[in-house]
């Protein structure tokens, strides 16, 4: 409060990914590592976006290359992680939650965490909690979400309203709802 001090709660796999990862926001001097999780048994996802160029022409993206786990995250490092959370809770203003692992259970995100997010989220109303999940947003409770347009109309079991998805979202997790729109901006409910 005053002086910006984030704190993370991160697995990061002891891999070629999670080292270059480490050593960017180490030069970041407003980002703590202290609650960063080192796991010798995960993997850092990574999502990258290959571009060939060639001269004369604009610059064509390739498909992009995934690594990710495939395996539930250990129980023990979910703990830590939970722990971490709670302890960390007073010290946040606002929460951003990425869950870009498209595979259940096996990224930071697990159902354990959704649950201790809404338990934090219900108890502590003024506190602002964004999440940002590719394929998990309609599970998140005492939330802001910010889906997509498909991934809102997904989380409301909707195929082409999206303001309709929106407000059945809205009522479902009791925040507001922020759907980006590409090109055409976004809407907010």
């Amino acid at each position: 409060r005053g002086n910006i001090r984030p704190i993370r709660e991160r697995m990061i796999g002891d891999d070629g990914e999670g080292y270059e990862l480490r050593q960017a926001l180490q030069q970041m001097p407003s980002v703590s590592l202290a609650n960063v999780v080192l796991c010798s048994e995960r993997r850092t996802p990574t999502y990258t976006k290959p571009m060939l160029g060639r001269a004369g022409e604009l610059p064509r993206e390739l498909n992009r290359l995934d690594i990710k786990n495939r395996q539930w995250l250990p129980e023990p490092v979910e703990a830590k992680i939970l722990d971490m959370l709670s302890a960390s809770w007073p010290a946040f203003d606002v929460l951003l939650v990425l869950d870009q692992v498209s595979e259940p259970g096996c990224g930071v995100v697990t159902a354990r965490v959704r649950d201790r997010l809404a338990e934090l989220g219900a108890r502590d109303v003024g506190k602002i909690v964004i999440v940002d999940s590719r394929e998990q947003i309609g599970l998140f409770r005492n939330a802001w979400l910010k889906p997509n347009e498909r991934e809102c109309l997904r989380a409301a079991g909707q195929t082409d309203n999206v303001r309709g998805a929106m407000k059945l979202l809205v009522q479902r997790v009791g925040r507001p709802i922020i759907c980006t729109q590409s090109e055409k901006g976004m809407l907010v409910a």
